[in-house]
């Protein structure tokens, strides 16, 4: 299997060696797509494929490797007089969650059921507490009818690769992960690798700038504001994961920054002020 392309630079470790500046922990968070030497990565050789080859199919996933599955993708199938089911499920064990994306309702003879739908997450996409993390299986394709209820889940089908975002419990502690998955149709589905971050991620900081900047709000979804503690000029660049910078302005004392352009996920703030730098992180939600 072809390993994901994607490069992520982070300009803040370049600056440790250039600039002298220390370390410290980051929020608890992971990229989907994402990997390096912070996160614990596995990579399926060969896909796994689910599909209804004449039994159910499901693949577990051990996170920990202490043989008990922390997490089961799974195809089903049964017919009865008067119903059928066919669906691909994500169902977490234990204690752990899996993120929530939407609820179907329909309605029959008897009144309305829901099911939950996993959250899509696209490559780049910041995974973290912020999303709807529940203990409850979800459906990722069904086709179901019973009792006068039909549903009809295709969201995943056909859209290219995309990520299920995890909570994955350990000794107390919550670790964020996603699964690269990709969907044919509703009992077809390919696994190609899996990742969680059970090394925090890590910034950078200049002493030289401590309590000169303030941003927020952060996490954003419209707006950034940016506010400078001397008259200086300032410049700010905000760079994506993959390292291009995107926007640069020029300014003094704040400014606001519209950020509707950009998609969800991490970016990076490079800000130069009177000869010091700074590197923030900013989450776009």
């Amino acid at each position: 299997m072809k390993n994901i392309k994607l490069k992520v630079i982070l300009v803040s470790i370049l600056l440790t060696f250039y600039y002298g500046n220390s370390v410290y922990s980051q929020d608890n968070y992971i990229i989907a797509g994402y990997k390096d030497s912070t996160i614990t990565y596995y990579d399926i050789n060969s896909d796994t494929i689910i599909t209804y080859d004449g039994s159910n199919s499901s693949k577990g996933i051990d996170l920990d490797n202490d043989g008990i599955n922390d997490f089961i993708i799974a195809f089903s199938s049964f017919s009865a007089l008067g119903g059928s089911s066919s669906s691909i499920r994500f169902m977490p064990q234990n204690e752990n969650k899996c993120a929530l994306g939407r609820i179907e309702t329909v309605y029959g003879y008897t009144g309305p059921r829901t099911r939950e739908v996993v959250k899509i997450q696209n490559l780049g996409d910041t995974i973290n507490c912020n999303l709807n993390f529940t203990e409850s299986v979800k459906y990722i394709t069904l086709n179901s009818y019973q009792e006068g209820y039909h549903f009809y889940i295709t969201d995943w089908i056909d859209i290219g690769e995309k990520y299920l975002a995890f909570e994955f419990i350990s000794n107390g502690s919550s670790y964020y992960g996603w699964i690269r998955i990709e969907v044919k149709g509703i009992g077809l589905m390919y696994i190609k690798d899996y990742a969680f971050n059970k090394k925090t991620y890590l910034e950078i900081k200049n002493p030289n700038t401590k309590n000169l900047i303030s941003i927020f709000p952060n996490p954003t979804n419209d707006f950034i504001n940016i506010k400078i503690n001397n008259n200086e000029k300032t410049k700010v660049s905000i760079i994506d994961i993959s390292g291009k910078i995107l926007r640069t302005y020029i300014f003094n004392k704040s400014i606001k920054l519209k950020i509707k352009e950009f998609h969800n996920g991490l970016y990076i703030l490079k800000i130069e002020n009177n000869n010091n730098l700074e590197i923030r992180k900013i989450v776009i939600e």
